[in-house]
């Protein structure tokens, strides 16, 4: 009983803790990677992987959604110079009616579709440049907060303009946002088969009828 007591005790004491740190804003926050030491100097390990939500004028765009996995090292162990790699690995999700499209779109330092234009690891800055096939670019800017070797992301903003399709058409501010709280991304996806969905429900169909009933059938098609 006096143990159910204590362990009551310092639970609460532990809530009391984490409330009051959560509400000064003390705790770090979402783990992004790890900071190793070699011979020469500090090595840092960067995996960012999150879910991005689409804004456009301040409204959430809910058929366009992301998935981003940003990895970054540095120093490049292959790189002669001592620099950074990163690579972007961003999946897309484009609904229109009820059908969902996914695209992935890789992005890298060495072929120039990923431009490192700020980098301190140090200070925790991390400031991209995401240059995509039409050349339009989403410009991103990260901040870390590195506690005891650990790497946690402290703030993330990526803005984007988007041009429209015609030359008098109106520019539009794109914002990339992560979302507060992590949720399933319901998507359909169709998956196309060598015959329809039609032809489908049409072969279910004759298959619930009688052996009399599929002769007059293949009759009647025939």
């Amino acid at each position: 009983m006096q143990k159910t007591t204590k362990q009551t005790i310092q639970f609460i004491i532990y809530f009391i803790i984490a409330f009051t740190s959560l509400a000064h804003g003390e705790l770090p926050g979402p783990y992004l990677g790890f900071i190793t030491d070699t011979d020469s100097r500090q090595k840092y390990n960067l995996t960012f992987n999150f879910g991005v939500e689409q804004w456009e004028n301040d409204k959430r765009a809910e058929k366009m959604n992301e998935r981003w996995l940003l990895q970054c090292v540095y120093p490049d162990n292959l790189a002669k110079n001592v620099s950074t790699w990163c690579h972007l690995d961003r999946t897309k999700f484009m609904q229109f009616g009820d059908e969902v499209f996914a695209s992935s779109h890789d992005h890298y330092v060495s072929d120039g579709t990923l431009k490192l234009m700020d980098v301190d690891w140090e200070r925790g800055i991390l400031d991209l440049s995401v240059v995509h096939k039409d050349k339009t670019t989403t410009e991103v800017k990260i901040r870390m907060t590195i506690q005891n070797q650990s790497i946690y992301l402290d703030s993330f903003e990526a803005f984007a303009i988007s041009r429209g399709l015609f030359p008098d058409s109106p520019m539009t501010v794109i914002e990339f946002r992560i979302p507060k709280y992590t949720y399933t991304l319901n998507v359909p996806i169709k998956m196309l088969g060598l015959r329809s969905e039609e032809d489908k429900k049409l072969e279910d169909m004759v298959a619930s009828l009688s052996q009399q009933d599929q002769k007059a059938w293949e009759k009647f098609k025939n």
